[in-house]
């Protein structure tokens, strides 16, 4: 088997009139972000236990007016911010699944102003799988109200240089105000080498547990996201389902559906359609049904739609070794196993001195089916579809991101959507749809 490697050049990304650069946050401190959101500020309302005052107030300063390594939230994203009064909760305010009153008080006249503020929550650490844990109640909440928000843990706050974390929650806030930090330098080229249009399309199923000690389920949530050529997110859909498999196939695909007209729109000619999808493997059924939905929609809107349906596992049990001194393979290197399976590393050594934290993993692909003869792929095309989108990761502003951003949230973003369904009868499809609120 031979190593094989991506042009270096694919690796950088794009900024603020067009400057390049490798790092995330080396591109955005010398350019500035790719596209700011409208508006002429980003107005941000701190939420947090009384007893974290004096970190909160410690964060706050670093994010407004920088610190030892963060410039800034204006030095880096070329926008201001102004920062409102703080709401300062008990410790029983996080308890229930209602807004405390003096909190719920002002998100109801923040919730009629044209420019909304993005809340800043503070909350404490619990299981991912409690469907009520505060980070669910307030985002859900907020969403609700067309509000934004920004979960930090008291235990990140606590253990973790607040420079650091400034980066990412910047980052994730300039995002979910409707920025783009940055975008691939290198598009998503055609893998059938006829499209002149392509769209990555990530999607997932988690079933949703009922009692998680005991193995026991009573939903599905999943998501459809759509990245475009150049790596950002044009569309996303969520949906949560009865424990029934009928049901939530037909759902995934009235999602899919969707997702393929938004893309589309008046678009004609030849398409490349790439599926990414991870965890269980799709049933013969699920794999039928979306083959038959691409042959009527390419038949009504009178395309061609060239497709690819990619399983991505993130744990496999293939690992590459380099003849070097520590034997780390470099980034966005990859290895072919036959016709379809394809090894790749999406994080490893970029240069001599600049290698992750503990030994890399690879991701293994497999090419589950194409309208497409496999001798006739651009299979590299894969490769980069996934080490691309690991590059789109907006929740942090460092080099390295294992996943790509098509299923990277899988499992958070069901659990969020399963849980605010629950809280405040929020229905998935009045979530946002181009705005990245799960960040």
């Amino acid at each position: 088997m031979n190593m094989r490697f991506l042009d270096p050049t694919s690796l950088q990304l794009v900024f603020k009139m067009g400057g390049t650069h490798l790092f995330p946050r080396r591109g955005l401190e010398n350019y500035g972000p790719h596209e700011s959101p409208t508006g002429e500020k980003i107005t941000i309302r701190f939420v947090y236990p009384k007893n974290y005052r004096t970190v909160v107030s410690k964060f706050k300063n670093i994010l407004e007016n920088g610190g030892n390594r963060f410039p800034g939230f204006e030095n880096v994203y070329r926008i201001p911010i102004e920062i409102s009064d703080d709401i300062v909760l008990d410790y029983k305010d996080y308890r229930g699944i209602e807004l405390p009153k003096k909190l719920a008080k002002v998100v109801e006249e923040d919730r009629e102003i044209t420019s909304k503020p993005i809340y800043v929550v503070v909350v404490h650490p619990y299981p991912r799988w409690q469907k009520r844990n505060p980070y669910y109640v307030f985002k859900s909440h907020l969403l609700k109200c067309k509000i934004m928000s920004q979960m930090i843990r008291t235990d990140v706050l606590q253990g973790r240089n607040l420079d650091e974390i400034a980066y990412n929650v910047a980052n994730a806030i300039f995002a979910k105000a409707g920025g783009r930090p940055w975008k691939l330098l290198t598009k998503i080229p055609s893998f059938s080498g006829t499209a002149d249009l392509v769209i990555t399309i990530g999607f997932g199923l988690t079933r949703v547990p009922k009692d998680p000690a005991q193995r026991i389920f009573d939903r599905y949530a999943g998501y459809v996201i759509v990245m475009n050529e150049e790596g950002i997110m044009s569309h996303l859909k969520t949906f949560v389902t009865q424990y029934e498999k009928t049901i939530m196939r037909r759902k995934l695909i009235e999602c899919i559906r969707d997702a393929l007209y938004s893309a589309l729109r008046e678009h004609v000619g030849n398409i490349d359609v790439i599926f990414h999808y991870s965890s269980k493997e799709l049933s013969i059924e699920e794999e039928q049904s979306i083959k038959q939905l691409l042959e009527q929609i390419s038949k009504d809107q009178s395309v061609r739609i060239n497709y690819a349906i990619i399983r991505i596992i993130t744990h496999p049990l293939y690992k590459v070794f380099m003849d070097t001194d520590d034997g780390y393979p470099l980034m966005a290197s990859y290895v072919e196993i036959g016709d379809r399976l394809l090894l790749i590393y999406t994080v490893g050594k970029l240069y001599e001195k600049i290698t992750p934290l503990g030994v890399p993993r690879p991701i293994l692909i497999s090419i589950r089916s194409s309208n497409i003869d496999i001798q006739e792929i651009d299979k590299e095309v894969f490769v980069y579809s996934v080490i691309g989108t690991a590059r789109m990761n907006w929740r942090n502003t460092g080099i390295f991101n294992r996943e790509p951003t098509t299923i990277r949230y899988a499992r958070d973003i069901a659990y969020m959507v399963a849980s605010f369904n629950e809280i405040v009868n929020l229905d998935p499809a009045y979530l946002p749809e181009e705005i990245p609120w799960f960040l």
